[in-house]
């Protein structure tokens, strides 16, 4: 599962780099995500909170820094066990000046590999998810920066994504088979409590 996108902050490179690899900056801007413990410079601990569908539960994850080139990239390394799943996500972002030397445009990327439980849901379900975590992560951190740098968010929201919703993307033909599986788990919900009713 792929994602990517951009967005720009009013605030110089070099203060957007710093912001985001700060482990507690990032983590107090992550959707219920908790810091757990820093190890060192490059290396943190989190805790997330996880519910799609019916599986809902803790994961814990191992967040490491790779490939830092000060004030210009990095990338993030993360994996995750928990409710019998694991995740790998891969991270990545670059800076650029803006239209001035006041703004900054984050180019970002993110790769993430779900296996066990959490990967029978499909990715008909989850995409939608963690899109929109994924919105509310860029809005933050857009926000945060903002308002520690300048008192006041100054920027419109920016939009993600998806990079890929699966081979091909988000046809016609997939939209029209993720309909009938929305009506049909709605109608088996209400035909099981229909049935309850009775007993």
């Amino acid at each position: 599962m792929k994602l990517s996108g951009d967005f720009v902050i009013h605030a110089d490179r070099e203060a957007v780099f710093e912001y985001l690899v700060d482990p507690a900056f990032v983590t107090d801007h992550l959707p219920d995500v908790e810091l757990v413990g820093v190890d060192d410079d490059r290396s943190f601990r989190v805790q997330a909170r996880v519910g799609v569908s019916n599986i809902r539960g803790v994961f814990d994850a191992k967040c490491e820094l790779t490939a830092v080139d000060q004030p210009n990239s990095a990338h993030y390394s993360i994996k995750g066990i928990g409710i019998s799943s694991r995740i790998a996500l891969d991270v990545g972002f670059e800076l650029t000046n803006g239209s001035d030397d006041a703004t900054t445009t984050v180019m970002w990327v993110g790769d993430a590999i779900v296996a066990g439980r959490l990967a029978s849901i499909g990715t008909g379900l989850i995409e939608p998810i963690v899109q929109h975590n994924t919105q509310e992560f860029v809005a933050a951190i857009q926000r945060g920066i903002e308002l520690a740098e300048h008192g006041e968010v100054i920027s419109a929201p920016a939009e993600v994504v998806p990079a890929s919703f699966g081979p091909g993307g988000l046809t016609p033909e997939r939209a029209k088979q993720l309909g009938i599986l929305v009506a049909a788990l709605l109608g088996l919900i209400l035909l099981i409590r229909a049935l309850r009713r009775k007993d």
